[in-house]
């Protein structure tokens, strides 16, 4: 019984990472289909740099998600509570200077890969816009699979990847290596 019941848990969050790794990598091989292997070069690189916006969510993440599961195991509201609102903060204030120095300096960040990456800074901007946005609405993620909505996240992640693939599919013929930032 019990082996069963760990894959009843696992299995959601199996699905919910491999959308999550899906939704990461669709862009890229979309663009692959329609656009050159130099836009889709220029592309990774700034969604590359912009994964730097959410180091701190990473960082924190590994450290809070035991607690998060710990105090919601053991009903301790007041500290689950505490731990989300405190790892927000944190995110928010780590991201922040992270989201002002990528764009203000977003075309030396881009120059020391070669001047033909320049032309990313849009994409650049777009992409650590949308990554600071994920940052700092927290560690949504772990909550929901670390207090028993797994089921719910991996209906998240599937609808995301699934709407992520049909926006690219409509974008990036029409607007390029924009449409697949947007």
């Amino acid at each position: 019984k019990n082996c069963w019941m760990t894959i009843g848990v696992s299995q959601p969050m199996l699905l919910s990472s491999s959308m999550s790794y899906i939704l990461n990598c669709s862009s890229i091989l979309i663009l692959g289909i329609y656009l050159s292997a130099h836009d889709v070069g220029v592309y990774n690189l700034a969604a590359k740099i912009s994964m730097v916006t959410s180091i701190g969510l990473f960082s924190i993440n590994s450290i809070s998600a035991p607690k998060i599961s710990e105090y919601f195991t053991n009903n301790d509201m007041m500290n689950f509570n505490k731990i989300i609102f405190q790892t927000s903060r944190m995110i928010f204030w780590f991201s922040l200077p992270l989201l002002i120095l990528l764009i203000v300096f977003s075309d030396f960040f881009l120059s020391i890969f070669g001047d033909e990456f320049i032309e990313a800074k849009i994409i650049l901007i777009i992409l650590c816009v949308g990554q600071f946005v994920n940052s700092i609405s927290g560690s949504v993620g772990y909550i929901l699979q670390m207090t028993g909505k797994h089921y719910v996240f991996q209906n998240i992640m599937i609808f995301a990847t699934f709407l992520n693939i049909v926006l690219n599919f409509i974008l990036i013929p029409k607007y390029g290596i924009l449409g697949a930032a947007i």
